[in-house]
């Protein structure tokens, strides 16, 4: 078992990994926690949970590590509550899990695309763990940020937003829609504003 606990739970503290880490057992990061994975990737065990309560975040990669979602964790066992962040980080190519387009924890609550190096860098939804279905879609439940010198491709899984939620993009950023084979359309279901 790995828990992320905030004792005094009354606001944000961020934690950060020194080294990679494996979980054999239930990974759970509590209210109030911003784990910061600082280019080490996390390994989970197939058939454990992966949860992430209220209010915490999740940074992925630094500028040298594009690291990935951690690994091992099959869509079923995610669960992602309705506040959580998951940030991609990474300053350099970064794969980003698709995730389930199942029940609505198992999809992103707000996913930022943030970059820590200087230069564009792209950020590819993957059909991770598995191989899906050009038809799934990538769902997300809060808001949508693409910040400066990212390029997401989507590579043919359709981005769907949730109605009132915002959808940002930074100048200097980029979104490639559709790929050779399937053609996507820009995210769905955000406000004009």
């Amino acid at each position: 078992f790995l828990t992320i606990r905030n004792i005094d739970n009354s606001s944000l503290i961020t934690k950060t990994l020194d080294e990679r880490i494996g979980v054999r057992r239930d990974f759970i990061i509590e209210n109030n926690n911003h784990l910061v994975d600082a280019g080490y990737q996390i390994y989970g065990t197939s058939g454990q949970p992966f949860n992430m309560e209220g209010n915490s975040q999740l940074t992925l990669g630094d500028s040298d590590d594009g690291t990935s979602f951690p690994l091992n964790y099959a869509n079923a066992d995610v669960d992602l509550a309705s506040a959580t962040t998951i940030t991609y980080n990474g300053g350099v190519a970064q794969d980003v899990r698709r995730l389930s387009s199942g029940t609505s924890n198992q999809n992103y609550a707000n996913l930022i695309f943030q970059n820590v190096g200087g230069s564009l860098v792209d950020k590819t939804l993957m059909a991770l763990p598995v191989t899906a279905d050009a038809s799934d879609n990538v769902t997300i439940r809060g808001s949508l940020q693409i910040l400066s010198n990212n390029h997401v491709i989507d590579d043919g899984y359709q981005i769907v937003g949730t109605g009132g939620q915002t959808f940002e993009m930074e100048s200097s950023s980029q979104l490639t829609i559709g790929n050779a084979t399937v053609a996507t359309v820009f995210p769905q279901n955000y406000l004009d504003t």
